[in-house]
């Protein structure tokens, strides 16, 4: 009887969602950009339905709406669901989409596209809105002779010279920017007070500089009681929001589910695998693609894998945007285009998968079990990426016919990096979390007993594996070949240390395939405990306040001493400190925890800590260093990003006493001169004296 070696259409499909392909552009009514057919709920998308609504009712809010943030972050879906809903509330009978669409779907697609009263769009356009302008990328010009900077900000000046009143309504603008543009908008040349105002304010209200963490900005609509040169009738219709800002692994929406698992959901969902030809295919059981959506489709793995996930933005303070998790989740599940290819021509993922399987059941083909393994989840969330052979290893396998041609491969073994996602997840995801690497501390961990015994023999480790959880057929066979490997070398009686080499190594694959198969479905990875902690405690005050007393101790114990000419601005010498300066500890208030989801405020991940007037965000890194120190850790062996922010943290404070005149005056601040005396200020108006002798 024939096999049954279906190839599945939506695989491919898939592979569109990579942020390279036409999933990864979106543009305002766009044929591409929207992988599941859905828009996923998010607090921005309720919060620009509502502006639609009342811009419709003619209701008070916002008119004039900044969406800041980079690429892939969602801002185009954003204003084609302003627009519907416009429409809709005006009963424009989808004119106003047909309008602003047909702009959009012009080549090349315009920077701008303004809209104005006609008959097609009714009376209630021209009472509601007037006029209607969508910037849907800043960071373009259109103009030869004008720089981007500064069309934004002749426009907004535009804008605010409009004069207008209850008859005659605001025009509706709605922005796309980035941080970068508005930072250079504001270095125009003749940029006029009221346009720079808000400009300022919403780079400030944006970011996560001192002064946003400072004090937490209402954005929407934007408070802008504070700004003077903004004409009166633009306060309480400004509003912007950091689109890069919320962690779509976060429920912040009134969808029972966050966006990345609802990415997640959509992309296993047995619609696209079973009905596209999987479920009577004779491979499903041996295909790493369809074993991956098995996999997920449990809520416990799926969310074990999304968990991981969310801690690496975490540990990195990186977050994953719409186009990356489409990317990711493509790469994880599928891989890339250029991963399917026989002959060197590409063919379907699914022909693909049929012949290595194949070539692996009737030739024991090495390249295809690997390139087979590769593909599940486990393996490609950290870019399949696998020890390579020692030199020593490399000489010692020639004498053996199952052991060289596994080494040959290996030694061959390489990951193209070309993709960003790919480049991604070797270079960030699998630094911070591969399970691979790292060992558990506990003596009766699951992971910890599994990497004992494969340091003891594959075919141990392998017996331990089964114990845990069940393995793909791809890993079977894997781990099987290499025990067999294994078996050959250990009845050979010649060149003991290179056997040494050998099965070292052996072990070593067999360990890493297995660790990061097992962990990641079970929701393990690299600093687990650390980051649990820390994912714990961003918005608890009570367990954010006991590491006040950690931070004061590691920064300066209790009497503040540093060089006093690095805290004036001059670099270090290096040849020790010629003037130090001593003052009281640094007066570090309670650690202010990561706010909470409230109407108008955005979200960020990063607990405040204050010292002296400065805000510096708490850091996955800091707090590491703080649990360090707290361990008995010395600061100078901490990583060097950690060393600079408490050197950053010493130098505010340093900075700030320097200046403390009536400090100075009390002597509670003193300057020591190595080797002569201190320095003193004898008066309130005097001069720093030097008396020489005391230290």
């Amino acid at each position: 009887m024939p096999l049954s070696q279906n190839l599945n259409p939506n695989v491919p499909r898939l592979l569109s969602w990579h942020g390279h392909d036409r999933g990864g552009v979106r543009v305002p009514f766009g044929q591409y950009g929207l992988p599941l057919s859905k828009v996923l709920d998010t607090r921005i998308l309720q919060q620009i339905r509502k502006a639609a609504d009342d811009i419709a009712g003619c209701q008070s809010g916002p008119r004039v709406i900044f969406l800041v943030g980079g690429p892939g972050n969602g801002k185009s879906q954003m204003v084609e669901e302003f627009v519907k809903t416009l429409d809709a509330g005006l009963r424009c009978n989808g004119n106003l989409v047909d309008a602003i669409a047909d702009q959009f779907r012009t080549i090349p697609t315009p920077r701008v596209v303004e809209i104005k009263g006609s008959c097609e769009l009714g009376e209630g356009f021209d009472q509601s809105v007037r006029a209607l302008t969508i910037i849907q990328d800043a960071s373009a010009s259109d103009r030869v002779t004008e720089d981007a900077a500064e069309q934004l900000t002749r426009e907004l000046l535009n804008l605010l010279t409009d004069p207008f009143d209850d008859h005659s309504p605001c025009p509706v603008l709605l922005c796309c920017v980035n941080r970068g543009l508005l930072a250079r908008a504001l270095m125009v040349d003749g940029i006029v007070g009221g346009v720079a105002d808000l400009l300022n304010a919403i780079l400030t209200a944006t970011g996560l500089a001192d002064d946003a963490l400072s004090q937490r900005v209402k954005l929407w609509p934007l408070d802008t009681e504070r700004l003077p040169d903004l004409p009166d009738q633009f306060h309480g219709i400004v509003a912007c929001w950091p689109m890069d800002h919320e962690s779509l692994f976060l429920n912040s929406g009134e969808e029972p589910l966050a966006p990345a698992a609802s990415i997640l959901r959509g992309a296993v969902d047995s619609e696209r695998w079973e009905a596209g030809g999987c479920v009577d295919c004779d491979d499903r059981n041996k295909c790493p693609l369809f074993q991956n959506a098995l996999w997920l489709r449990s809520p416990e793995v799926s969310a074990n894998l999304l968990t991981i996930l969310r801690r690496q933005e975490l540990a990195t303070g990186q977050r994953w945007n719409f186009r990356s998790l489409f990317s990711l989740f493509a790469e994880i599940l599928v891989g890339e285009a250029e991963d399917f290819t026989h002959d060197a021509a590409n063919v379907h993922p699914c022909e693909w998968i049929h012949q290595n399987i194949h070539a692996v059941e009737e030739n024991n083909d090495l390249a295809g079990a690997f390139s087979l393994l590769r593909r599940l989840y486990p393996h490609a969330l950290f870019a399949s990426i696998l020890p390579a052979p020692d030199s020593s290893t490399q000489e010692g396998v020639r004498d053996f016919s199952l052991a060289q041609p596994l080494s040959e491969q290996l030694g061959l073994w390489q990951i193209d990096e070309s993709k960003f996602i790919r480049r991604y997840l070797a270079r960030t995801v699998r630094v911070a979390m591969d399970p691979a690497g790292w060992s558990p501390r506990r003596d009766d961990d699951d992971l910890g007993l599994l990497e004992d015994a494969y340091s003891q023999s594959v075919g141990l480790g392998n017996d331990k594996w089964d114990g845990l959880i069940e393995r793909a057929w791809i890993e079977e066979w894997v781990v099987s070949h290499l025990a067999e490997v294994e078996d050959e070398c250990s009845q050979s009686s010649t060149h003991p240390a290179s056997l040494a080499s050998i099965t070292r190594y052996l072990r070593q694959i067999a360990v890493t395939i297995s660790k990061r198969s097992v962990a990641v479905r079970l929701g393990r990875h690299a600093n687990e405990e650390l980051l649990t902690e820390y994912a714990n405690i961003i918005r608890d005050p009570d367990g954010l306040q006991e590491l006040h007393g950690q931070l004061r101790r590691m920064l300066a114990g209790d009497r503040f001493a540093a060089n006093a000419l690095a805290a004036l601005g001059q670099p270090e010498s290096g040849e020790g400190t010629v003037i130090q300066l001593r003052g009281p500890a640094a007066p570090i208030r309670p650690l202010t925890p990561a706010p909470d989801p409230v109407p108008g405020f955005a979200l960020h991940d990063f607990p405040v800590v204050t010292i002296g007037t400065r805000k510096i965000p708490l850091t996955y890194e800091l707090f590491a260093a703080l649990k360090l120190y707290q361990a008995g850790c010395s600061t100078a062996s901490m990583p060097a990003t950690v060393r600079a922010s408490l050197d950053l943290m010493r130098q505010l404070y340093a900075g700030q006493l320097v200046r403390d005149r009536e400090n100075l005056l009390l002597q509670n601040v003193q300057f020591v001169v190595s080797g002569v005396g201190e320095l003193y200020l004898p008066s309130p108006d005097g001069v720093l004296r030097l008396r020489v002798g005391h230290e």
